[in-house]
């Protein structure tokens, strides 16, 4: 959703920490690289 709003990872991975939304590992900072690896398995980026 974000992605396509013309956010790139980093702002992604900002905006997740903000809304305190967990990892995929549970824990509670992304990454940048995190948000590109979900995105690109996702096949969106």
């Amino acid at each position: 959703m974000r992605r396509e709003e013309g956010l790139g990872p980093k702002a992604i991975a900002n905006w997740l920490d903000e809304a305190g939304i967990a990892t995929p590992g549970g824990g509670y900072r992304w990454h940048y690289a995190t948000v590109r690896r979900v995105l690109s398995r996702e096949g969106v980026a």
